[in-house]
């Protein structure tokens, strides 16, 4: 349920910001935009370590928090480096991670 909660907010900010956003060939506003969503990511991987500290240790099943902060550091990342550097060759980008939710065996 978590892991559709945080899918949910970084598809809504895109979806907010990119209607706005012009795809001229380095546009300012698109490099500003782009920023901005960057600053929003690490908005949300803040929030995403303060849901990790309230984390249910006795769970049965548990967010994965390590594969949402590394999932988020990555589209982070590729948003500056077009910001900072428009390229037009297409960069090969690792799939992000599928399921958030994981098992705890018992022990």
């Amino acid at each position: 349920m978590k892991a559709l909660k945080f899918t949910g907010l970084i598809l809504v900010l895109i979806a907010l910001l990119a209607p706005r956003v012009a795809f001229s060939e380095e546009s300012e506003d698109e490099s500003r935009y782009l920023i901005a969503i960057a600053n929003e990511i690490e908005n949300v991987k803040a929030l995403a370590k303060k849901a990790e500290v309230n984390t249910d240790i006795k769970a049965r099943t548990r967010f994965d928090y390590e594969a949402l902060q590394r999932d988020l550091e990555q589209m982070q990342s590729a948003i500056e480096r077009h910001a900072k550097e428009p390229s037009r060759t297409p960069r090969a980008v690792a799939a992000l991670q599928e399921n958030y939710t994981r098992k705890v065996n018992d022990e």
